[in-house]
């Protein structure tokens, strides 16, 4: 017997050999009851010889066999030899792979660890760890909270119950809803329920290191902590859900104030590391990764109507902090002076003088345009729209199926109007969700002349409130893959038919903060729509860094043309336009120069601005750029990515290109500092638009470097400058005049 107690792979207990009555009366038992006695006291004591394999408890479920790793993964730094497991070099942890462990278990098992050395057994996701140590010579072992069978910097075990290092170990763990218990050579050490209040210090201290208690289906593994380490007899049973625990108070041992100012500077060390690791990781993805892009476009809102551009009556304190934050254009312009061919443009990459589309007469998408929607669908992004759509009227669901559909042209997802007349009625009847009706509740059509089916006599679903919150569903289904996302709001246009039948087409469910102003009721409809807005972009940003994107993407905000003289509102009222000469359907700066605003954490400098002139058809090329998409040769568009970043964009020597049938000026050429602007003969007058009255018609041209305002035509002093300008479109195709022999009536 005393051999066999001295064999090396057994290594003999000091109590044993310490206690030499002990022996004497181990013996006298064995001899009395048999060998079996003598196996039964080795495997209470933990004491099983290497070879010698117990059978699983009743209910176990045996996770090694005696010669083969069957079931767990490693980089060949793991053996095992009759039944026990040796960690032989680096290489990773050894996991077992047949599946989760269940969420509420029992896991018995046995452990050494040579002298100085570390290790773990990892149960649940993240931090949970059954710390396996020498508690006499590693430095872990002088925190309790770090020692052997502590639950790893979170639970102190109650005290020191392992044996010395070469000598086997049994451990035991218990998880069973949000209790935890670790066992450590028959002892328990730990019992504590993660939500009991007594422990929140506890918790806290695995949350900062990054683990969470509340985490399951985790998998077992045992951890490669560069030391030796020996592992046998794992058994894992479920505990059925009418099995209750046997608790028990168990006291976490005491540590000393130094022992405490260690573990707070260790943590801290910690949670800087991890800190400067995640900044590291951010920039590494950001660089990349491909950014999503959402592109917010109001309707017929000024230039001036943002606090960010010199307004002051309207509050706009979300938008302004986007401009804070981001870039702010000065020179940006619309497609056109109004709303269908402002958008074809936008989709297109193309000015009108090559879209074909001069005016708001309808006109559906064939099919074969190039939108910027199919080049990222193609690239891989998801591609959703909500809001005016425009370019594919549909009225029936017989009418769904048409090459001008969103769908058709790209779009995995849209939501909102798909007839561009329709879209004046914040309280229509029903949208379109893709091809199918969705019905507004409380939304009832009044049937009234000169109402044309776009005037509700019963009120309660604010269209705009649904398509913003249908945005933010495709943000938060899309916001792990780059997508695209369109946000077409119809705020702050009016809607012309209530205007003419109740003299106020601005509809807002309420006046908010505008509500005691002694402003006439379109002027405060007009200002709370804005403040609307306004207040459902901050929700945006919310979302992006609730969903942890935001330093992912990429934000604008434009509005589709300039100010409108509808519904009741006079754009004078709060001076929509600044210095701006002009309003929606005109040619003049007030008709096409449009409020810019890009927002890029990390990427665009906070704050910043750029004048370099910009429209709606460069942002398909700059959409491609940051897809790595190459667009297509046929575009008139440059990519504003640079300018964006602070550079100046390559292709900045070119014209800028309009052309209306609407309105009292026709054609529009900008290049560089100098603008031209028609007026044809034969066109309405349209008042309020702040045009002065023209002498004759003809050319004018202004120097908007020192003119903004357009107020002083030098087309007299500067008349081979107008000759060029005039030539280099001319030669490119384009006209001077809209004429039916282009095909381009209204």
């Amino acid at each position: 017997m005393h051999s066999l107690l001295s064999n090396s792979a057994f290594p003999t207990p000091a109590f044993i050999t310490d206690w030499i009555p002990a022996m004497r009366l181990i013996r006298s038992f064995t001899l009395r009851f048999g060998f079996s006695f003598l196996t039964t006291l080795i495997s209470v004591a933990g004491l099983t010889p290497a070879g010698y394999a117990n059978e699983p408890p009743a209910g176990f479920t045996a996770l090694l066999a005696d010669d083969s790793l069957d079931g767990w993964s490693h980089k060949g730094n793991w053996s095992i030899n009759s039944g026990v497991v040796a960690r032989e070099g680096s290489g990773g942890p050894l996991t077992y792979q047949d599946g989760p462990l269940p969420d509420d278990f029992e896991l018995r098992f046995e452990w050494k660890v040579a002298k100085g050395s570390n290790s773990g057994i990892y149960y649940r996701p993240g931090q949970y760890e059954y710390q396996i140590l020498d508690n006499t010579t590693h430095r872990d072992g002088a925190n309790p909270r770090t020692s052997a069978a502590s639950l790893y910097f979170c639970m102190q075990p109650s005290r020191d119950v392992t044996r010395a290092a070469g000598q086997w170990n049994t451990g035991r763990i218990v998880c069973k809803d949000t209790v935890i218990q670790h066992w450590c050579n028959g002892v328990k050490v730990i019992d504590f329920d993660y939500e009991d209040p007594r422990w929140q210090f506890h918790v806290d201290l695995l949350r900062k290191r990054g683990g969470n208690l509340s985490d399951r289906d985790g998998k077992l593994w045992l951890q490669d902590h560069g030391d030796p380490v020996w592992f046998r007899n794992i058994y894992l049973r479920a505990i059925p859900d009418e099995e209750s625990l046997q608790r028990s108070e168990v006291t976490p041992a005491s540590i000393s104030d130094d022992v405490l100012k260690k573990e707070a500077e260790k943590l801290d060390g910690i949670m800087k590391r991890r800190q400067k690791a995640g900044e590291a990781a951010d920039e590494k993805q950001s660089a990349t990764r491909r950014p999503n892009i959402i592109y917010v476009m109001a309707d017929d809102l000024g230039y001036g109507d943002l606090g960010c551009y010199g307004q002051s009556k309207i509050r706009t304190p979300n938008l302004d902090q986007m401009a804070a934050e981001g870039i702010r254009f000065t020179d940006h312009y619309a497609g056109h002076t109004v709303c269908r061919p402002s958008r074809l443009v936008l989709w297109t990459g193309q000015h009108v003088g090559h879209t074909r589309l001069i005016g708001n007469a309808s006109r559906d998408l064939n099919g074969s345009e190039i939108t910027v929607a199919k080049l990222l669908q193609d690239a891989g992004y998801a591609t959703g729209g909500v809001g005016k759509w425009a370019l594919g009227n549909v009225d029936t669901p017989d009418e769904i199926d048409n090459a001008g559909h969103p769908n058709n042209n790209g779009f995995d997802y849209w939501f909102g109007y798909m007839n561009q007349s329709n879209a004046h009625n914040y309280y229509p009847a029903f949208l379109w969700e893709n091809d199918r009706i969705v019905t507004l509740k409380g939304n009832v059509i009044d049937d009234i002349p000169n109402g044309r089916g776009r005037v509700a006599k019963d009120k309660m679903t604010y269209s705009h409130d649904v398509m913003v919150e249908k945005a933010f569903e495709f943000i938060r289904r899309n916001a792990s893959a780059p997508f695209l996302l369109h946000m077409h709001l119809t705020i702050p246009h009016a809607n012309n038919e209530a205007g003419r039948v109740h003299g106020d087409g601005m509809e807002v469910p309420d006046y908010g903060v505008y509500a005691n102003e002694s402003w006439p009721n379109p002027e405060k409809g007009f200002a709370a729509m804005i403040g609307r807005l306004d207040s459902d972009m901050g929700r945006l940003f919310d979302l992006l860094d609730e969903k942890d994107i935001a330093k992912d993407t990429l934000v604008i905000f434009t509005s589709d043309n300039g100010p409108h003289h509808e519904g009741g509102h006079d754009e004078e009222f709060f001076d929509s336009n600044g210095v701006l000469q002009g309003a929606k359907r005109s040619m003049h700066e007030g008709g096409i120069r449009v409020p810019f605003i890009a927002r890029w954490p990390g990427k665009i400098a906070a704050g910043s601005t750029s004048d370099w002139p910009s429209a709606f058809w460069d942002f398909l090329p700059t959409a491609c750029d940051l897809a790595g998409v190459d667009p297509p040769a046929s575009i008139d568009g440059v990519s504003y990515l640079p300018a964006l970043l602070g550079q100046t964009p390559a292709g900045g020597d070119r014209y800028l290109y309009w052309a209306s049938s609407e309105g009292d000026t026709s054609v529009g050429i900008r290049r560089g500092r100098w603008k031209l602007v028609n007026y044809p003969p034969m066109q309405k007058r349209r008042p309020k638009t702040g045009i002065p009255a023209i002498a004759e018609n003809g050319w004018r041209l202004y120097d908007l470097a020192n003119d903004p305002a357009e107020k002083n035509d030098m087309a007299g002093q500067h008349p081979e400058r107008v000759r060029r300008m005039l030539e280099e479109v001319r030669g490119d195709g384009l006209w001077d005049e809209p004429q039916p022999a282009h095909g381009l009536t209204n």
